[in-house]
């Protein structure tokens, strides 16, 4: 299902299958909610020790990568060089162990995933010695740093973002969108039918409560 199609099913839950004026005032807060509680679904479901599906998965393909100073990220003495992507990538959900980021790879060494490790070991790795470390990723203020001794044009990302929709500021390598209205959904879909319980169920007295809007006149007064 997409995006859409899950925030009229909520909607239709809202207004008991009738259609009303005010939609496109509603529509805009369920869909904030939908992102909401799959966030938390997902975290509930990895803190409690089961596996991460697959359908939660994204992936931004073709990230460029640029030479920037070590210092940017307490690795290195300034006049080090370290490798960095040159845009910064959506937020990814958090757990009790980790973030969400799965998967970092390039077309230059298939099949070798880089070993992804937190911020805090990034200054212990030494200089000069990345190969026989293998590749090693890590994220810092939003930007993916790459320890290597090969130098990378592009690399690919997969992780399990907060926001689904902020991937439609990136391009596949075949320049296309990695996410629009049209785009599935990353969810799986028995976690489909419990969001939209959830989001109903939770959202669904607060938001009428205060809104005391008895008339459908798109206005929202």
């Amino acid at each position: 299902m997409t995006k859409n199609q899950i925030a009229y099913d909520i909607l239709s839950l809202f207004y008991k299958g009738e259609t009303t004026d005010d939609t496109n005032l509603v529509l805009p807060q369920i869909k904030y909610w939908i992102d909401i509680t799959r966030s938390k679904l997902i975290r509930n479901s990895i803190n409690k020790g089961q596996s991460i599906n697959p359908d939660i998965i994204q992936t931004i393909e073709c990230l460029n990568v640029e030479i920037v100073d070590a210092s940017e990220c307490n690795c290195e003495k300034s006049g080090c060089v370290i490798q960095r992507t040159s845009l910064k990538l959506p937020t990814t959900i958090e757990t009790n162990q980790s973030n969400l980021l799965l998967n970092v790879s390039t077309s230059l060494i298939p099949g070798k995933p880089f070993t992804i490790i937190p911020f805090s070991r990034a200054p212990y790795i030494k200089a000069g010695k990345f190969t026989n470390k293998g590749n090693i990723a890590f994220l810092h203020n939003k930007y993916l740093y790459i320890l290597s001794d090969v130098l990378f044009d592009k690399i690919s990302v997969s992780a399990v973002f907060q926001n689904p929709e902020d991937l439609k500021y990136f391009k596949s390598c075949s320049s296309e969108n990695c996410y629009s209205e049209d785009s599935e959904y990353p969810m799986s879909n028995h976690m489909i039918d419990d969001l939209k319980k959830m989001v109903f169920d939770t959202n669904y007295r607060i938001y009428f409560n205060s809104q005391e809007d008895d008339i459908n006149d798109s206005a929202g007064k």
